[in-house]
């Protein structure tokens, strides 16, 4: 008698709610934003640095976080990253639960206090 490797056995397939029984495209949200590239995430790091030299630190953050590069390539989302980090090295210590508290309660955000 042949000996069965259990280890081989992909139990996913028999279970009805694992994702491999559905394609993983039904995730993305319906309103992906269109694809973006490095030079889109500069513009909007340098548009993010503008603001943050006018003084406005809660608009550097809410348009930062607002204009992720989902649907872009692995570059975007690093000069992306980089331009997040800048708004939070930008806003000063005494102002960042007010800012915050700002983003978050605003429209988009999650309503209740931060902690």
């Amino acid at each position: 008698m042949s000996q069965i490797n259990y280890r081989t056995i992909n139990v996913d397939i028999l279970d009805s709610e694992s994702s491999v029984n559905f394609p993983m495209e039904t995730l993305l949200p319906a309103s992906l934003p269109p694809p973006s590239n490095a030079s889109d995430a500069a513009n909007v790091a340098n548009q993010v640095r503008q603001m943050l030299r006018g003084g406005d630190p809660e608009n550097a953050l809410r348009y930062v976080l607002d204009s992720a590069p989902l649907g872009g390539d692995d570059r975007a989302k690093e000069v992306h990253l980089a331009a997040v980090i800048d708004v939070l090295q930008g806003i000063r210590q005494g102002d960042m639960t007010r800012v915050l508290e700002s983003v978050c309660g605003g429209e988009g955000g999650r309503r209740g206090r931060i902690v």
